[in-house]
């Protein structure tokens, strides 16, 4: 009888560590891929970006290389999402859990995603009507309330100013906002 107890035992803790040496592997397998996959999509999407010429005309409006950096964090971050879901799925969190740690982390993203757009649409939608109706171009000299200079580019949703000293951005909206003096 003590021999009998003794072999389940001997096979409880055997097959116990050997389900958790898989597991261990399977983990150490998804974070590797999940690195690996990360490299990958960001040399892809800098080649996407390269080849359909999306970075040539996001350049001209002055978003080329901050675009294409906030499409690669946001792949990269998804990707890290997913790796880590997988991981806490593979080491047995409950599928409850794992819901619940999506729906946090998604709210937080949507809520990070809307306080910093809050700028971004009157900015752009000032950028059109500056653009459109020729308020100010490349080449003005232009005085705004406390800052003056020459127009050297005028973005989407921020013109730049060549002043005296250093380059000053200001926001396509504050353009809208303040009375703009356009010097001859």
């Amino acid at each position: 009888m003590v021999d009998l107890l003794g072999q389940i035992l001997t096979n409880i803790g055997s097959e116990t560590f050997y389900t958790f040496f898989i597991k261990a592997v399977n983990v150490l397998i998804i974070i590797i891929l999940g690195f690996f996959i990360v490299r990958l999509s960001g040399s892809l999407i800098s080649k996407i970006f390269n080849l359909n010429k999306i970075k040539a005309k996001l350049e001209l409006s002055g978003y080329g290389k901050s675009f294409e950096s906030l499409v690669s964090t946001v792949v990269k971050y998804s990707i890290y999402f997913i790796v880590a879901i997988a991981v806490l799925h593979q080491v047995g969190m409950s599928q409850i859990v794992l819901y619940l740690i999506s729906a946090v982390i998604t709210i937080i993203f949507l809520l990070a995603v809307s306080v910093s757009v809050i700028d971004f649409f009157p900015n752009m939608a000032a950028g059109f009507y500056i653009r459109r109706h020729k308020l100010v171009k490349k080449g003005d000299k232009v005085r705004l309330k406390n800052i003056s200079g020459i127009v050297q580019q005028v973005g989407i949703t921020s013109t730049l100013l060549k002043t005296k000293d250093k380059n000053a951005v200001v926001p396509n909206s504050k353009i809208m906002h303040e009375a703009i003096i356009k010097k001859k």
